[in-house]
């Protein structure tokens, strides 16, 4: 449901096309209206589906209510070792092999196959690092060795950071982030993120590739948000093992204050796999 205002009666009906870039796919949106706006203000439907919008104001159901979205609890990742999501470990190594696995939870129902691609921070090309096919929202695929050339010196990946990292040789790679060749939401809604059901807004899984041992202690600030009289904080306590790691981050705070903290340690069970649809990150802006 939306709200629209007009200052006079108007009755807006057609249709039509827009193409946009997702992921790596060109999608067709096809908008559809047919609205009879009566002066003052007027409730629209508003029907989404994978390829089309519609609005009417026309047989709006009188069965609709307000929800808060308070997530669905599911595993993030199928049980057992060499997983991608958290497991539980208290504790134990964040290291796993690379295989990814799970259920995306919030895929809208009527949606076919879709695509997952996902990109790694030091990508020039604009190529996707591994991509995976997306069947009634489950998904498997692994993340293969980086290439020495997508590696970046630790030291230059935590340049600001005030701290200790046990090995200054290793070299290091994050996901950037996984996206969804699917629409469902005209606002930012592709990205597929693996978010815990407690508070999808503030815990989400990370994963980064180290080409040896090594541990990161320490906090650095962020230049671009102090430039916007933001204080934003990152703090570091992760010993990353040869290989994928799995990286917990946590953010909190408020107005002018934010915190965002990534461990290795105590990783909850309690992750699931999250189509970005109706999650507003918690953050300054």
């Amino acid at each position: 449901m939306a709200f629209f205002y007009v200052d006079n009666y108007v009755s807006v009906t057609g249709s039509g096309m827009t193409t946009m870039m997702v992921g790596a796919t060109n999608i067709t949106i096809m908008t559809n209206i047919n609205m009879s706006l009566k002066k003052g203000w007027n409730k629209v439907l508003i029907t989404l589906a994978p390829t089309s919008i519609t609005l009417t104001t026309d047989n709006i159901s009188s069965d609709l209510l307000w929800k808060l979205d308070t997530g669905l609890v599911f595993s993030c990742v199928n049980s057992g070792g060499g997983n991608g999501g958290g497991n539980g470990d208290n504790g134990g190594s964040s290291a796993f092999d690379g295989t990814i696995s799970g259920t995306i939870v919030n895929v809208p129902a009527g949606t076919g196959d879709f695509r997952v691609y996902g990109y790694i921070y030091t990508s020039t090309s604009g190529s996707p690092f591994v991509t995976t096919t997306v069947h009634n929202g489950a998904f498997s695929f692994s993340l293969p060795t980086p290439a020495a050339s997508e590696l970046e010196s630790i030291g230059n990946y935590f340049g600001g950071m005030v701290g200790q990292i046990s090995n200054p040789n290793v070299h290091i790679i994050g996901m950037g982030y996984f996206q969804a060749d699917i629409v469902t939401n005209l606002l930012d809604a592709n990205d597929v993120l693996c978010v815990s059901t407690d508070d999808p807004t503030t815990q989400w899984m990370w994963f980064i590739y180290v080409d040896n041992d090594v541990t990161v202690t320490g906090s650095e600030k962020d230049n671009y948000y102090a430039s916007q009289g933001v204080n934003y904080t990152y703090n570091y306590n992760m010993t990353l093992k040869k290989g994928w790691n799995k990286v917990l981050g946590i953010t909190s705070g408020s107005g002018s204050n934010w915190i965002d903290n990534y461990t290795t340690s105590n990783i909850p069970s309690n992750l699931v796999w999250k189509l970005s649809i109706d999650l507003r990150f918690a953050g300054p802006f």
